[in-house]
């Protein structure tokens, strides 16, 4: 009878070790899937807001970027007028003709405009704890699980109850700052 009730005990015991795992692990899952969807929308309005300040930027540096053309071309003239000033008589109007028929090369005015990065595929949890489809991929499609079935399992809590230590990052660094 002694080791009958060792046995028992010893089982009961590693029952109750098993089952405080089991609710750690649940509650730790429901705690991830929060993080992951405060992640999830954090990057939606982060890149709303940042998109939009991206475009407005781009836009106002493509018309700083024509405009530096264009005093180029224009200082560029001028000096070419000046020298039909300084220029002799008789080169006069051959500088002037060149000045008139001048092209000039403004790359190396061009800016490289890159594109906004793809956003990261988030997807938000559709199976949690509590759930047959979250059992059945965690617990009952295992090798283990005949052998070892999970105590009962409890559903996650409200977000807004989940203890979360700390949330998505606030949208910072990005293109918001440069202007």
């Amino acid at each position: 009878m002694l080791i009958a009730n060792k046995k028992r005990d010893s089982h009961s015991n590693q029952t109750q070790e098993c089952n405080s795992k089991q609710s750690d692990f649940e509650q730790s899952y429901c705690t991830y899937s929060v993080k992951l969807e405060d992640t999830c929308d954090t990057q939606i309005t982060c890149r709303s807001r940042t998109t939009e300040t991206f475009n407005d930027t781009c836009r106002g540096v493509k018309v700083t970027e024509a405009a530096r053309k264009a005093n180029f071309v224009a200082a560029s003239r001028i000096k070419c007028l000046f020298d039909v000033l300084e220029a002799s008589n008789d080169h006069k109007e051959k500088t002037l003709l060149k000045c008139q028929n001048m092209t000039m090369n403004v790359s190396k005015f061009d800016i490289t405009y890159h594109g906004i990065p793809e956003a990261q595929n988030c997807i938000k949890e559709q199976a949690l704890p509590g759930k047959k489809k979250w059992a059945a991929a965690e617990y009952t499609s295992q090798t283990w699980y005949s052998k070892a079935k999970p105590g009962s399992t409890k559903s996650c809590p409200a977000a807004r109850d989940i203890a979360v230590s700390s949330h998505a990052p606030a949208c910072t660094g990005g293109y918001e700052n440069r202007h």
